[in-house]
């Protein structure tokens, strides 16, 4: 029997099946399964421990855009952050209206919280710091935040050398980690 592109096929071997069987399917499920279960400890310990380094990107990157947002919009920035609750944000300075920014929230996973530098700075149930329409920061705002979580080591955000942005530090080999400008 000739088939009808040109391929002879022998009548004593059966036609062949393609596709798994369901046992092979679930053979495969079942090790995939098994290894999902084994890494996902380790994968959730993962995930959950920076937690902690993303806040501290996400605030600095907070502290980058409302020092440009004072300067292209010539009035003051203040970022805030709410000393009692897992809350800080970003609005133009009391007194200040725009039409043009939209004031931002931002919330604290459960586990993560701020501690601040002077401590005094957080007596008034919030620590501001405000970014002047040039750029620089009053002397008198905060110093440092530590981003901590549960038995953790935290993570240091200090005012950069000259006042006028923020860098982090790593607390174990008080080096910079990361910089800002």
């Amino acid at each position: 029997m000739i088939l009808q592109i040109g391929i002879r096929k022998s009548d004593n071997h059966p036609p062949s099946t393609r596709g798994f069987t369901l046992i092979e399917i679930i053979v495969v499920m079942a090790m995939l399964s098994a290894v999902i279960a084994l890494a996902m400890p380790s994968l959730s310990r993962f995930f959950r421990g920076r937690s902690a380094q993303e806040e501290a990107r996400r605030f600095l990157a907070l502290t980058r855009y409302a020092r440009s947002e004072a300067i292209s919009m010539s009035i003051p920035m203040t970022l805030w952050i709410d000393a009692d609750q897992p809350y800080y944000g970003l609005n133009p300075a009391e007194g200040y209206e725009t039409d043009t920014f939209i004031p931002m929230l931002f919330t604290l996973d459960d586990d993560v919280r701020f501690e601040f530098t002077p401590i005094s700075a957080a007596d008034q149930g919030y620590v501001k710091i405000e970014f002047k329409p040039d750029g620089t920061i009053e002397q008198n705002e905060l110093e440092a935040l530590y981003i901590t979580r549960e038995n953790e080591e935290p993570i240091i955000i200090m005012r950069a050398r000259y006042g006028v942005t923020f860098e982090v530090y790593d607390n174990e080999s008080g080096r910079l980690y990361v910089r800002t400008y």
